[in-house]
């Protein structure tokens, strides 16, 4: 079976890394790099290990934000169980946290010309190859390397490469390369050192070349969410193929939509309105105040996804625990979804006019928003139908982890003879109604836009969309 070279990075450098696996594979050389290679409906650390098991090296891309990732620890500790040489590749100048050097542990520099960065990442993986086949031919035959191969190792003018090891027993006699903090195999005489954050702006026209053109229905990489690479499907492309709408391939979240603005779902202070008939069904104020408000512009989940701040700042009730209907999955102290994102994967994400339809407390019939971030409307359901893609998704493991309701596993489930698919918020409110949104169903029904639940519920999948410019982000 062939050999992986597996890249180990922080998903918030996923631009670099991509970049750099289209330049190893477009020399021959396969990947594994995630969320690419994790297959879908696997258990995700499961794939991992899989990958990092059945690579014959790892390139770790060091960085300030991998030198804290746990994730990145735990695939540099496999690689080493497993005797996996570690091509270590510098895109910034780290102080190496305790736990990675414990397994790279420093034993020199290297000098790099800018123009050859990923080419010398190739030179590695090839002398890995050719080392590892060496050793292997000598074991077959039983006799020491031929005269002129001695020859060729000591030929002037041909560099030998002094590389440490990443740890003991790790072909230890063929010098493969593992604690170096930067590696080339090069000129000894070259003076500029480098970092890869230049190598990827010497190597802009060779990515642009080789850049993947983008159709509707594909699957892209791009941002994080819980320190996991979050997956979307291509909805919608813009005349001029530069810009697209993106909406997350599964349901990444189970969340209210808004929090009861009284504190406690379905109570006002001492009066209790989880009557069928109660005043809470034909009172609009009060259906918002104890049922949570369905109005996309001041809603919880608006702010949320919206917020990059590690805390996010709401303008009425934070949704808290008490304040939805089960007293579970609070998102108040949750950072906001654009947290996980990079600098460069923000400054991609489009602001778009959305107009929504307004509720029955609403002063306008349609209110216009500007959202980076946003949940598709019922008109905009047609784009799946446009782009001949299914509306319905599951949530992911995380997801459903998360959900402290257990809605999605005992209820729907189960109710749906082992349909896996799950409903999600729509943004536009129900009519008639001052706390109730459309969602997409799981498709078990034969009308799979439901109209009868409070935002107040916290059970129902989170499904998110974006605008981008493409020319803007890295394509996997």
């Amino acid at each position: 079976m062939e050999k992986y070279n597996f890249i180990s990075h922080s998903s918030k450098d996923g631009a670099i890394a991509a970049q750099l696996c289209k330049y190893l594979e477009n020399h021959g050389k396969t990947c594994f790099i995630a969320p690419r290679n994790i297959r879908s409906g696997r258990d995700y650390a499961e794939e991992i290990i899989d990958g990092i098991d059945n690579s014959q090296t790892m390139v770790l891309l060091l960085s300030n934000h991998s030198n804290q990732s746990a994730h990145v620890l735990r695939e540099v500790e496999r690689a080493v169980s497993k005797s996996i040489p570690i091509i270590t590749y510098k895109i910034e100048d780290v102080e190496l946290s305790k736990s990675l050097e414990y397994f790279l542990m420093t034993n020199q520099w290297m000098d790099a010309e800018k123009s050859r960065v990923f080419s010398n990442v190739l030179d590695c993986i090839n002398d890995i190859e050719g080392l590892k086949n060496s050793r292997t031919d000598g074991q077959e035959s039983g006799s020491e390397p031929a005269e002129s191969e001695k020859q060729n190792k000591s030929e002037p003018g041909r560099t030998k490469s002094k590389l440490p090891v990443a740890a003991a027993g790790i072909l230890a006699a063929a010098c493969l390369i593992g604690a170096a903090l930067f590696f080339w195999k090069g000129n000894d005489s070259a003076k500029d050192k480098t970092t890869g954050t230049a190598a990827i702006e010497n190597n802009t026209d060779e990515a642009e070349n080789t850049k993947k053109e983008i159709k509707v229905g594909d699957t892209l990489s791009f941002g994080t969410y819980n320190d996991e690479p979050i997956e979307w499907r291509v909805l919608k492309l813009s005349e001029d193929k530069k810009e697209a709408v993106l909406i997350t391939k599964y349901i990444i979240s189970m969340k209210a939509y808004d929090a009861a603005e009284s504190g406690k779902y379905n109570h006002d202070g001492s009066e209790l309105y989880w009557a069928k008939d109660s005043e809470a069904d034909t009172n609009m104020e009060l259906q918002a105040k104890v049922r949570g408000n369905s109005d996309w512009s001041t809603s919880n989940i608006r702010t949320w996804l919206n917020s990059q701040n590690e805390v996010v700042k709401y303008a009425d009730q934070a949704p808290i625990a008490n304040a939805m209907s089960e007293m579970k999955n609070e998102y108040s102290l949750e950072p906001g979804f654009l947290y996980g994102f990079s600098e460069e994967e923000r400054e991609a994400i489009q602001e778009v006019q959305n107009v929504t339809k307004g509720n029955e407390l609403s002063k306008d019939k349609m209110i216009k928003t500007t959202d980076r971030v946003y949940l598709l409307s019922a008109e905009e359901l047609k784009w799946f139908e446009e782009a001949e893609m299914s509306m319905l998704t599951e949530p992911t493991k995380a997801a459903i982890e998360g959900d402290k309701t257990k809605w999605y596993e005992n209820l729907y489930v189960f109710q749906s003879k082992g349909n896996t698919n799950y409903c999600w918020w729509l943004r536009e409110p129900v009519e008639g109604y001052s706390s109730r949104c459309y969602l997409v169903g799981n498709g078990f029904l034969e009308d799979n836009l439901w109209s009868d639940r409070n935002v107040g519920l916290e059970g129902y999948g989170i499904r998110p969309a974006v605008t981008v410019n493409l020319e803007k982000i890295n394509i996997q």
